[in-house]
């Protein structure tokens, strides 16, 4: 038996939970809770390119101490030289290509030196 003051309890329950599902469906609160939403995406952009960035920068570094370990200069200061026949100032690849009497330039890590050949 459902007496009145049961029947306005449940009136007002069915009236809340339908004014909590309007609340939710409100556009007003909608609209409201948007600049938030835009704020947390933009928070998860700058997290997100500043991990892309730092990948990115591992990798240029990486690719920078491979470039540096190829480089000439670098080769030279291992204790390697290169040495070009003069006047050409072509690259000596082979003694053959040199003759009793010619020039030569030895470029080292630090300076140069110009030496005349003796012998082959």
């Amino acid at each position: 038996v459902l007496t009145a003051g049961h029947l306005v309890e449940l009136n007002v329950r069915t009236f809340e939970s339908a004014h909590k599902k309007l609340m939710v469906l409100n556009p007003v609160s909608r609209l409201e809770q948007y600049p938030q939403d835009v704020e947390n995406v933009r928070k998860q952009i700058v997290v997100r390119m500043g991990h892309l960035l730092a990948l990115k920068d591992a990798g240029f570094k990486g690719i920078l101490e491979k470039l540096a370990g190829l480089s000439p200069l670098n080769i030279l200061a291992r204790g390697y030289s290169i040495t070009f026949k003069l006047p050409e100032e072509a690259v000596l690849k082979d003694a053959a290509a040199v003759r009793k009497g010619d020039l030569l330039r030895t470029r080292l890590h630090r300076g140069e030196i110009i030496s005349q050949v003796t012998e082959v």
